[in-house]
């Protein structure tokens, strides 16, 4: 099954600088370190309707195993990463409520726990163009 580690980032306080350090500087450094991975696709995160976003973007990188995932996040190379995703990120709080790493979370999430079906509803009755939807895929 395959497992997805979610990265989180929040509204930053300079959109266009931080869209551009996330383009041209930190995809081209994560990319190579991040051993193991499939796949990264970053999303804009356009909602909730009713408020204003809680994040700026949602990056998911897609490994082929849960172990696989926890290799590449223990590793020296996956830290720094990580590192240089906090580095770039000018926005809120990290996640435990102090700004050390300007990330508000960072998620290991395996497709293997029986609720791809779920999933599968979700997307049917969400599917439609969202507005300001953005998406990068890198192989």
């Amino acid at each position: 099954m395959t497992a997805h580690l979610l990265i989180l980032y929040p509204v930053p306080k300079d959109t266009a600088k931080f869209d551009r350090a996330y383009r041209e500087e930190h995809l081209p450094y994560a990319g190579p370190r991040l051993v193991g991975a499939t796949g990264v696709t970053t999303k804009r995160v356009v909602g909730p309707a009713f408020a204003p976003p809680p994040y700026h973007l949602m990056s998911d990188v897609s490994f082929p195993t849960v172990d696989a995932l926890k290799a590449c996040a223990a590793s020296e190379s996956g830290k720094e990463a990580l590192a240089h995703a906090a580095s770039i990120s000018s926005g809120g709080a990290h996640a435990h409520g102090r700004d050390r790493s300007r990330l508000n979370g960072a998620l290991f999430v395996d497709d293997g726990v029986g609720v791809q079906g779920a999933t599968r509803r979700l997307r049917r009755s969400c599917d439609g163009p969202l507005s300001g939807s953005n998406s990068t895929t890198i192989q």
